[in-house]
């Protein structure tokens, strides 16, 4: 019995001591929130709760290839936009070599996950990183 009463203080603190830890994340994340521009409630909030992966996308749905780094990876919808954006530029700019593919849109990350493991283990034929219609003109690269 004595047990249990003198760990209850030290379980007190702890416990105090993480939702104090929490709160002052969500404070910091709400005052960025003042100095950032968001579109909306639901942007601010993807924001705050969506994991960076590496320096360039954040995790989420859509699931692409990083043609440069060789790598599949579930990004969210903006990851999404610039592995577009980088495609249409290469190829715009007639390049051989392409930066990204996107493979697939899923509704939840969970599918995007159980995808990318899928793929990551096939052994899928690269293709989608070429420019195929610049296959018989002049080769330019990156």
């Amino acid at each position: 019995m004595t047990n249990k009463v003198s760990t209850l203080p030290f379980v007190f603190a702890l416990i105090s001591f993480l939702l104090c830890v929490q709160v002052s994340a969500l404070e910091i994340s709400l005052r960025e929130r003042d100095y950032l521009e968001f579109d909306s409630d639901e942007d601010f909030n993807r924001r705050l709760f969506e994991v960076n992966i590496d320096r360039t996308f954040r995790r989420g749905n859509h699931l692409i290839y990083d043609c440069l780094l060789k790598r599949f990876a579930c990004v969210n919808l903006d990851g999404r936009n610039l592995c577009l954006d980088w495609r249409a530029e290469d190829i715009r700019d007639e390049y051989y070599f392409l930066r990204c593919a996107l493979m697939q849109s899923f509704t939840y990350y969970e599918e995007c996950r159980d995808a990318q493991y899928r793929v990551m283990h096939t052994g899928l034929d690269k293709n989608f990183c070429l420019n195929l219609d610049m296959e018989k003109k002049r080769l330019k690269p990156f």
